[in-house]
């Protein structure tokens, strides 16, 4: 895996499979819908937890941030431009927070992607940090809730 992932990607545990990929994205790379968390043909990507912090002011202009499904679109985790003030961790919970498909296989061969949905470009947020804890899992045959194969 280490060979397919980007250069922000840090660790892997290997005692569960837990990798982390940490980084900052500028607000075009959030507006263009940039790859963070590579797709691995015939594995599925589950994400244990995620955070994002905004940088240089309070995000306004899109109606959400999101990490979703590189190409479906499921979102693992969103929160509202509001959310992200400037250098304030937001996880899981507090603000207007979706978490759909955290800690759930995602599409086969799917990545995870941050992007601005909805409303217009950022216009006061200029980069924003990223940490995703994630693992991935074989899309045929059994796994249990860490990721070994059965």
């Amino acid at each position: 895996m280490s060979a397919t992932a980007p250069r922000r990607y840090l660790a892997t545990n290997p005692q569960d499979r837990v990798s982390i990929w940490q980084g900052t994205l500028t607000a075009a790379e959030i507006t263009a819908g940039k790859v963070i968390v590579p797709a691995v043909t015939g594995m599925q990507v589950v994400v244990k937890g995620c955070k994002m912090r905004g940088q240089g002011g309070t995000c306004s202009g899109p109606t959400t941030i999101n990490f979703q499904e590189s190409t479906t679109g499921g979102v693992v985790m969103s929160h509202v431009s509001a959310d992200l003030t400037a250098a304030a961790w937001n996880e899981t919970t507090g603000g207007t927070v979706v978490i759909t498909k955290l800690n759930v296989p995602l599409v086969i061969s799917e990545g995870v992607k941050c992007i601005a949905v909805g409303g217009t470009a950022n216009t006061a947020m200029t980069t924003m940090d990223y940490i995703i804890e994630a693992y991935y899992v074989p899309a045929t045959g059994k796994h249990n809730a860490v990721g070994y194969v059965a």
